[in-house]
């Protein structure tokens, strides 16, 4: 499911219809999601992106450096 189609379900207001249990395997679900993404704390110039396996950041160049992205099966990696 779409994570904006899980985020349609939390009901909002205090008779929002779900038990603990109902709410709670909603959440697992929201967490769980291929979707979400939690970005730590950056800094100016950090560059977030998928190695395959996980988000990892890549830290800002120095001045005059490029950005490579080396094709689809290597990670960026600044030149």
């Amino acid at each position: 499911m779409a994570l904006q189609d899980l985020l349609n379900q939390i009901p909002t207001g205090s008779n929002a219809g779900l038990n603990f249990d109902e709410r709670l395997s909603l959440i697992e679900e929201i967490l769980t999601s291929n979707e979400l993404v939690i970005l730590p704390p950056g800094v100016q110039g950090q560059i977030i992106y998928h190695n395959g396996t996980t988000w990892v950041a890549l830290e800002p160049g120095v001045a005059l450096q490029d950005l490579q992205t080396n094709g689809a099966a290597a990670n960026p990696a600044w030149a």
